[in-house]
């Protein structure tokens, strides 16, 4: 059994180099330009699709994600993101920069993106040496999990999402290496290192974090994982500077990280690390004995795992998966005998789960080369312990499967590091001391990284735009906010209430921070019910309770509820005094409308609904107007009419067959788009609040278009 730790580190010393940044910093800054440049260039070869006069407001390009208007809203004070880190740097960017917002959110994902690169390259360089991260520094912040979240336009904290935890997880891994002879020339281990390289560190990683809560929850997990990886491989003085090293790095860290923790927390954590950093100077013996003992800064360190609540970040990511299992409908009732409201997350795209093969390719682009990644990490992790500190990442990517695609983008870099690292590590294992090995190590990772990232670009060449809204929905939105009044409400899809709040610059009472079934039920039910009167005393009657109409309805029976929402159509309105309330109705919304339906028609007693169907026809089809039928390409029978409508702003043409509960065709030329809807739909509020007349009696008599960009968005007051 002696035996057993020499052939262990003789195994270790087998394999890859050792890291020393002292003899390889010239390999590393030329590394660290070639892999931030290269995935700066691959972001930005994603621009020739954006560049369309149609995707571009006011000389600003439209954002690619709803969130990145909350930012955007947030640095011109506008919203509830005003305070927020990420919101004050993009307030600090648009400073410096002078850019456009739209422009700064399109352009900078490409460049903070990027900066994954040269983390995951140095993780490579930490774990086998100068070569073995080259492969993965390239295409670590261009893979397909990470890359989709993160293209032009996607200006959202998830650009730090994968970059602040890879950061601090290598700070981590460098400071249990210092003490467990990982770095440099053995010779050297004597040599005092000082803590302020932990004091730095803790800051650094600090400031990767605040963009976002997970990032620390992430950062928690490593941290927790570091401990015991220093106790296990460190031996006497380098187990007790090691403990105090990851003592003051968690001060600094950590320190007040929770969000709504007072900012003297974190004032109070930074100036005891300061303090910590220099304690061993101090003059006192008795202080400096305290602090050469191990068992010291053992208990430094309990404490600390306890006063930043070293557990909050697992019972949050269990919350969180509980929230992301959860089905489309969530039957809690808040109170006995009360409503049921809908559940939301299983609506949402980045909550959608995803198929083993479809995640694993996603991973590196390839199904073989992530399947030989998570074997060569398994290797890695065998030979290098502190691979450990990735199992976070890797553990919340693959779980993608069960809570969705968006945490997908976690798992890549340590699969390529497994990949690209296992690789060099047999490479040099044949190749040691031969002439070309450094050559040879170099060209095949540069070769791995080619073999992976040609079949990138073809794919990402095939990407299409994704902007969050319509060019015309953006300016009619523009064109409300020169009108409304300040305190103005604008009811819009929670999908676009950021974009609202910023181009309109008036506050919406749905968006992604308040988008809960109970939040989403009052717009959803005025823009499912066939009944203007009902719409429209639907919005009055959440306007008048604070927007939050479920609060009060929690404290009553469901049947007494449900009972109430119907009628509401029977009482009178009188003369509205409140603020004004607008409604928008957009084309977009027919893509959404099984959702907006869904939730529109939820039953709160028996805590279910039914959405109305709206199929986009993507394929060619055949239409017989005199006879009203519908023939899709691939369809063995014609499909009879309802109705058809064929709407432009020149002139629409429509059409009744006398079928009343037939499908109706819904035909937008200036969009080349197309809908098959429901007879239901038809005659919802979604559907004519858009496409009838607005002089309509029912319609007139409780809603009042103010901005008619017909049949693309109207907005309407609401009376």
């Amino acid at each position: 059994m002696s035996e057993l730790p020499r052939l262990y580190r003789d195994a270790q010393d087998a394999v890859g180099l050792r890291p020393s940044l002292r003899a390889d910093w010239t390999w590393l800054l030329l590394l660290t330009v070639l892999t931030y440049a290269f995935a700066c260039a691959v972001r930005l070869a994603d621009a020739p699709v954006w560049r369309h006069p149609s995707l571009i407001v006011g000389g600003e390009y439209i954002a690619a994600t709803h969130d990145a208007y909350a930012w955007l809203a947030g640095a011109l004070g506008v919203g509830d993101f005003t305070g927020y880190a990420f919101t004050g740097l993009t307030r600090f960017l648009l400073r410096i920069t002078g850019a456009a917002p739209g422009n700064l959110a399109f352009w900078g994902p490409a460049f903070l993106g990027a900066l994954a690169a040269p983390v995951t390259l140095f993780w490579g360089w930490l774990l086998g040496g100068r070569t073995a991260g080259l492969a993965a520094g390239l295409l670590g912040a261009i893979l397909p999990g990470f890359f989709v979240r993160t293209r032009l336009g996607y200006w959202d904290t998830d650009l730090f999402t994968l970059f602040g935890p890879l950061l601090a997880a290598l700070f981590l891994a460098c400071l249990v290496g210092l003490r467990t002879g990982r770095f440099g020339d053995p010779a050297e281990r004597s040599r005092s290192v000082s803590p302020l390289w932990a004091l730095a560190a803790g800051l650094l990683a600090r400031l990767a974090a605040l963009p976002h809560s997970d990032i620390f929850s992430l950062d928690i997990l490593s941290f927790a994982l570091a401990v015991p990886l220093l106790l296990l491989l460190a031996r006497g003085r380098e187990r007790r500077e090691g403990l105090r090293d990851l003592t003051v790095f968690g001060l600094a860290a950590f320190a007040g990280w929770r969000q709504g923790d007072p900012a003297w927390q974190y004032a109070l954590g930074l100036g005891l690390a300061a303090f910590l950093a220099f304690v061993e100077r101090l003059p006192s013996p008795a202080v400096r004995r305290l602090a050469g003992s191990a068992w010291t800064w053992a208990a430094c360190l309990l404490l600390l795992g306890l006063g930043i609540h070293i557990l909050d970040p697992v019972w949050t990511l269990l919350e969180k998966a509980g929230i992301y299992l959860q089905p489309v409908a969530e039957n809690a009732r808040t109170a006995a005998g009360g409503p049921l409201w809908p559940g939301i997350t299983q609506s949402i795209r980045e909550a959608r789960v995803v198929p083993l093969d479809d995640l694993l390719t996603r991973l590196s682009g390839s199904l073989w080369a992530s399947c030989l990644g998570l074997l060569g990490f398994a290797v890695v992790l065998t030979l290098r312990p502190e691979a450990v500190l990735l199992l976070p990442m890797l553990g919340l990517g693959l779980s993608s499967i069960w809570l969705g695609n968006r945490f997908g983008m976690f798992a890549g870099p340590a699969v390529m590091l497994g990949l690209g690292v296992s690789l060099d590590f047999l490479l040099r294992r044949v190749l040691r001391g031969r002439r070309l090995e450094a050559f040879l190590a170099l060209a095949t990772q540069g070769l791995l990284a080619a073999v992976l990232a040609l079949p990138l670009g073809d794919m990402y060449r095939g990407l299409a735009a994704t902007p969050v809204l319509d060019r015309v929905h953006a300016e009619t939105l523009q064109d409300l906010g020169l009108m409304a009044p300040a305190d103005a409400r604008v009811w819009t899809w929670w999908d676009f209430g950021y974009a609202t709040q910023y181009f309109a610059r008036r506050m919406t009472p749905t968006d992604g921070g308040h988008h809960a079934g109970r939040d989403i039920f009052p717009l959803a039910l005025a823009l499912t019910t066939p009944d203007p009167a009902q719409a429209a005393a639907m919005i009055r009657f959440a306007a008048s309770h604070g927007f939050d109409p479920a609060s009060e309805w929690d404290r009553l029976p469901a049947t007494e509820v449900q009972d109430e929402i119907q009628g509401l159509d029977r009482i009178a309105p009188g003369p509205w005094a409140g603020p004004r309330q607008y409604l928008v109705v957009t084309w977009e919304n027919l893509e959404l409308a099984g959702w907006i339906t869904f939730y529109g028609g939820w039953d709160v007693g028996r805590g279910r609904g039914q959405g109305l169907r709206a199929k986009r026809l993507t394929e060619n089809f055949r239409l017989d107007r005199d006879n009203g039928t519908l023939s899709p390409e691939n369809a063995s029978f014609p499909i009879a009419l309802g109705g058809l409508d064929v709407l432009s702003a020149d002139g629409s043409e429509r059409k009744d067959y006398g079928r009343e509960k037939a499908p109706r065709l819904l035909i937008n030329p200036d969009r080349r788009d197309a809908f098959l809807v429901d007879a239901a739909l038809a005659r919802s509020m979604l559907v004519r609040l858009l496409l009838d007349d607005p002089a309509a009696p029912d319609l007139a008599a409780s809603f009042h278009l103010v901005l008619d960009a017909f049949p693309h968005v109207r907005v309407y007051e609401v009376r």
